[in-house]
């Protein structure tokens, strides 16, 4: 069946102008066998996973027979020393070459490590020890020896096809996701369902749904559960959803605003206010509590004199209005086509910088990080909701932000210590 499929869909690709070449598979099935038959000029390469696994179960059976291969930690590094070898050569003899260096290597003989860095012992051999064998020596038993030259033989003559390995791990992280929603036990190929099953696995893998899901658990919290609406008054914090990216995406207006006040100090009062938005414009005056002060009554000639500069034009400062029409002009002739998602802050930002005072005090993360987070939105208390609603909660608000997920275990550790 596996044949018949792998032929079918050659010939729909070939069908549709995309000729196969190259084909990375296991060597479990007659699948090449049949391709070949249908197909002259395509050629076969094994795959990395398979070909790893092949080595492990090989070395795993001789460590039946010899005792210094039963340690795990010895046949992984076997394992590494052959997996080094054809994926460090970039062709056939290269390969062969680093295969021919592994038992005479491991079994203390060095010859061959010359014109290699993996192997430190021709730069110290009097303090040369093996990091994962048996009390840092080389292995000693005949037998083994013969039987890792066997296996080193055996991988040779398949040099051509271990020539730059390929990869299958996506089909079968595909296969498994579809063994999960159509258990072949099920014999869901006789029902109907299972093209919606297939269809189910393949959003899965194309759009990474379940992560979504995730992602949007952590962002909006639980949002049905039974008594939900008792345990969100208990603990109103449990509604609360963490802030999406700002972003630019063309659909935003903006809103130009000015205020007039009786001076330049914070004790000011406002005299008048003025927004415009969409051609809508806004402006009230308020009577202040507080005497004008002379000092603003002194020009400022800064707007006015980009305004004349950049649009030839002059207006009437000190009046709100004014200024945001003349702001709104500047703004569409020289800051409209470069302005970036960067360059937003949102209004909550100072408020937000301030909730990690305690961890910039203890220095466990960068200034920089907290500024990138306050700028979204993210308060310490949104990191603190999202880790407690999934244990990657932090990280996937992280992703979301284009922040660095190195960052990400500081924050859970700062988190763990509070608590």
């Amino acid at each position: 069946m596996e044949a018949d499929m792998a032929v079918t869909m050659a010939h729909r690709l070939k069908d549709d102008g995309c000729e196969i070449k190259v084909v990375h598979a296991d060597n479990d099935a007659s699948t090449t066998a049949r391709l070949q038959v249908e197909f002259d000029n395509i050629s076969k390469k094994d795959d990395q996973n398979h070909v790893k696994k092949g080595i492990s179960t090989s070395l795993h059976n001789i460590s039946k027979s010899y005792r210094e291969l039963q340690k795990d930690e010895t046949r992984q590094y076997i394992l590494r020393c052959f997996m080094y070898a054809i994926k460090g050569g970039e062709t056939e003899d290269d390969i062969k070459c680093n295969l021919e260096r592994i038992v005479p290597h491991v079994f203390g003989s060095h010859e061959k490590c010359e014109d290699v860095d993996w192997c430190t012992y021709n730069t110290n051999p009097e303090n040369f020890k093996y990091k994962s064998l048996p009390n840092g020596k080389p292995l000693t038993s005949d037998g083994l020896k013969e039987e890792l030259n066997s296996l080193v033989r055996k991988m040779i003559s398949r040099s051509e096809s271990i020539t730059d390995l390929g990869s299958t791990q996506a089909n079968e992280s595909f296969n498994q996701l579809v063994s999960v929603k159509a258990p072949k036990a099920r014999h869901y190929g006789g029902s109907c369902t299972l093209q919606n099953r297939l269809s189910a696995a393949v959003l899965q893998k194309n759009e990474d749904i379940v992560i979504c899901r995730k992602k949007d658990m952590v962002k909006e919290g639980k949002t049905y559960e039974q008594q939900l609406e008792l345990s969100i008054q208990e603990d109103p914090d449990q509604g609360i959803d963490i802030p999406p990216p700002l972003k630019l995406d063309q659909t935003e207006s903006y809103v130009f605003f000015d205020l007039e006040t009786t001076g330049l100090g914070r004790k000011s009062d406002i005299t008048q206010i003025a927004a415009l938005t969409n051609g809508k414009k806004f402006q009230r005056y308020v009577i202040p509590r507080v005497e004008i002060n002379i000092e603003a009554n002194i020009p400022n000639f800064k707007q006015e004199t980009l305004v004349k500069h950049y649009l030839g034009e002059t207006y009437l400062a000190h009046n709100a209005i004014e200024d945001v029409k003349s702001l709104h002009s500047l703004y569409e002739m020289k800051l409209a086509h470069h302005i970036k998602s960067e360059d937003l802050y949102a209004f909550v930002y100072h408020k937000c910088l301030d909730s990690y005072s305690d961890i910039l005090k203890s220095k466990a993360v960068s200034r920089l990080i907290c500024v990138r987070l306050a700028k979204e939105g993210i308060s310490l208390k949104h990191l603190k909701l999202a880790a407690s609603r999934d244990s990657n909660g932090i990280k996937f608000v992280f992703e979301d932000h284009k922040v660095p997920q190195k960052s990400v275990k500081a924050f859970s550790e700062c988190l763990k210590d509070e608590e």
